[in-house]
């Protein structure tokens, strides 16, 4: 497009006013030239001066990109977790992932009967996290506080994984779940020693894991569980679980939803044993589903 001069005018006084201390604007223009035929147009000051100008400005475009680059990978292939926080397990079971080195993560579960399980994580290595739970029934309500023995958790991340190769941790987790008291023990026995194995599959941020573990080290019984996370634009993560697969009447079937509240703090509401039986295996306990709430906050330290 070709401009008359008189409709530079203006401009052309503006540009030259603006310079500070006889000091040329960065765009560098303030005088008229001849350009396509003689038409008036504007052109750089000092062609060298501009060139110096545009390589500086494309040096500060370019200064974000750098900025906002994701750090490169540990070594090609490797999983690394997409989500605003880790999700180091799903409902009831674990995946492969761990807490970072150096990361501290508090957790707790609101369960049936007003009983509340908090629960305490940290990342002492970079591929070793060490936690432990308390368990509290009646703990909301006026019932009496019935205050169960502090468990142990364990997981260590063995391999990070690969585009063919899932993800492998080995733990400990020595959390049952609705303690009977007339056997002293959990109707819902506690994982004990597990091995689980994590990839994404189809899309990206849905991931699946599959893993066995034993509780019973008398019978040496092993069961096996498996579940699936799909984490939808960082804000929303979906949850499916089959656990303690063993004995088809005994299995239980878990879902949930969880919300990234902000990069620290994600509240899960779920529901546990969905299709349940009309007992458990070794208690006398009622077996219902059970709605909870899970909220997790993680920090560094």
């Amino acid at each position: 497009m070709i401009f008359p001069i008189n409709k530079f005018k203006r401009a052309k006084h503006s540009f030259r006013h603006s310079r500070v201390g006889g000091v040329t604007p960065l765009w560098g223009f303030h005088r008229p030239c001849a350009l396509r035929g003689g038409n008036p147009d504007w052109i750089p000051a000092s062609a060298g001066m501009t060139k110096h100008r545009c390589w500086a400005m494309l040096g500060i475009l370019l200064i974000p990109l750098f900025l906002g680059a994701e750090n490169p990978p540990v070594k090609a292939g490797r999983i690394r977790p997409i989500y605003p926080i880790t999700i180091y397990s799903i409902i009831d079971s674990p995946n492969a992932e761990v807490a970072d080195y150096g990361s501290f993560a508090f957790s707790t579960r609101f369960f049936s009967k007003g009983g509340i399980l908090p629960s305490l994580s940290f990342g002492v290595f970079q591929r070793l996290m060490l936690g432990a739970t308390l368990e509290m029934e009646n703990y909301i309500g006026n019932d009496s506080v019935d205050l169960q023995e502090p468990k142990l958790q364990i997981k260590f991340r063995a391999y990070d994984g690969s585009q063919s190769l899932p993800a492998i941790a080995i733990g400990y987790d020595g959390q049952g779940y609705h303690f009977d008291k007339a056997t002293k023990k959990y109707a819902e026995q506690e994982r004990g020693l597990y091995a689980v194995f994590t990839q994404e599959i189809l899309l990206r941020g849905l991931e699946t894991s599959a893993g066995l573990n034993i509780s019973d080290f008398n019978t040496d019984q092993i069961r096996l569980f498996i579940n699936s996370s799909l984490v939808v634009s960082g804000a929303v993560g979906l949850f499916l679980e089959y656990d303690n697969v063993q004995n088809l009447k005994y299995n239980r079937f878990n879902a949930g939803t969880t919300l990234f509240m902000s990069p620290s703090v994600q509240m899960g509401f779920h529901v546990r044993d969905i299709f349940h039986g009309d007992h458990y295996k070794n208690s006398s306990l009622e077996r219902t589903s059970e709605r909870i709430i899970d909220i997790r906050y993680m920090t560094n330290f």
